[in-house]
């Protein structure tokens, strides 16, 4: 996860800099993909355990959230 969001920043930081004139058509190319698999991973990885969660706490606490 740490590689995912240094990977993250730097592409942010070379596209706010336009720093990509400079920059070889290669690197631009894993710094997107990188950015793309790892926005994914994020999204397939915690959509789930905040939806479990959530539910979870619906039907330990019913008669708490029934009053609300």
């Amino acid at each position: 996860m740490c590689v995912c969001i240094c990977l993250i920043v730097l592409y942010r930081v070379q596209v706010g800099l336009i720093v990509s004139v400079f920059m070889s058509p290669f690197i631009q190319f894993f710094l997107k993909v990188m950015h793309n698999i790892c926005c994914d991973n994020f999204i397939i990885q915690c959509i789930p355990l905040f939806h479990h969660s959530m539910w979870k706490t619906i039907f330990q606490y019913p008669s708490h959230t029934a009053s609300s």
